[in-house]
């Protein structure tokens, strides 16, 4: 009868351990149920940023001729010149978004520096003022 006893002892201890941890997960459950709907976390939405977002620069930049510089005795424009010229000729341009390359005395290119804003790239053309060329 004594074995019998110690064996009903070891399985409600057993028992009140089990019961004892499946309250804390339940305890646990309930507190992150709450928690969750106080962060109200439904209400937040993440929006993937969008290719169409991009604008190709020969839609923003439609006149191409920029006309004349006055280059300070250089035989070519300095590309924040460009970039001005280009900013008065087109106000929605970010001038900050792009970049200017293939400078002469006649062109250049603009390409974009952030694809996610630009894509593509446009040649411009412009002439550079004879009386400021020393020779």
């Amino acid at each position: 009868m004594k074995k019998n006893k110690k064996k009903w002892k070891k399985i409600i201890y057993a028992i009140n351990i089990k019961l004892f941890l499946l309250d804390i997960c339940l305890i646990i459950f309930i507190i992150l149920i709450l928690y969750f709907s106080f962060c109200n976390i439904s209400n937040i939405v993440i929006q993937p940023t969008s290719v169409t977002d991009n604008k190709q620069i020969n839609e923003i930049i439609k006149n191409t001729d920029l006309g004349e510089f006055i280059t300070n005795n250089l035989s070519k424009p300095a590309e924040q010149q460009i970039k001005d010229k280009l900013k008065e000729l087109n106000p929605q341009l970010d001038i900050t978004k792009i970049n200017v390359t293939h400078i002469t005395n006649n062109s250049a290119t603009i390409t974009s520096n952030d694809e996610n804003i630009y894509t593509k790239n446009v040649i411009v053309n412009y002439t550079v003022s004879i009386s400021s060329i020393n020779w």
